[in-house]
């Protein structure tokens, strides 16, 4: 995130965590839930759930499937 500010790009992530909070969403991403400046830790100190893609399969009772031939 830092690179892109000092770049003069536009983040998304902050965005993205306003959208979720004000419509009662939630956000899936495979960042690691580990660094503080990623989308988990942000999501989860501004009151926003972030998963994983394997957490919402699990979540929604869905598994993937390899299509048999």
């Amino acid at each position: 995130m830092r690179k892109n500010r000092q770049e003069g790009k536009e983040e998304a992530d902050p965005y993205l965590i306003a959208y979720c909070k004000t419509h009662n969403c939630f956000l899936i991403t495979n960042e690691s839930k580990i660094k503080p400046n990623k989308l988990p830790s942000v999501s989860t100190k501004n009151g926003v759930k972030c998963i994983d893609i394997n957490d919402f399969l699990i979540e929604r009772k869905l598994k993937m499937e390899r299509k048999k031939k």
